[in-house]
């Protein structure tokens, strides 16, 4: 997998309409720290996100990625769209790295994006 270009993305995000602001990179130390207490890995192109891009991802009510109610049955909330409306990155399993869109309301779910980058470039250019 290719590395981000993290100043491009903090560009595109600062041209948004929202002009969102990422927080910053997060170490490789306190995500390996986060992957060993939760017994988890994350999905690569999520993980070199938050350690490179920002801690983020500063999308439509973006999440932290430790935030305890994103950490829910192997997946990882990073945004959540309103009205009961999530997505969710998967983190184990055969669909591991796979981002889901999830309806509470209407209880249904289904695969928004391949993986974390195509969900979060296709969010930017939007």
């Amino acid at each position: 997998m290719s590395d981000w270009d993290a100043e491009a993305v903090r560009a595109r995000l600062r041209a948004k309409h929202f002009r969102h602001e990422l927080r910053p990179p997060l170490a490789e130390a306190e995500v390996r720290a986060f992957e060993e207490e939760h017994g988890i890995r994350l999905p690569e192109e999520y993980r070199t996100f938050v350690t490179t891009v920002g801690d983020g991802p500063a999308g439509h009510e973006d999440r932290r990625f430790d935030e305890a109610e994103g950490l829910t049955l192997g997946t990882l909330m990073p945004a959540e769209e309103g009205c009961g409306i999530y997505l969710r990155l998967i983190l184990s399993g055969p669909l591991a790295g796979q981002v889901w869109h999830v309806d509470q309301d209407f209880g249904c779910h289904m695969p928004e994006s391949p993986d974390f980058r195509t969900w979060y470039t296709d969010w930017l250019e939007q």
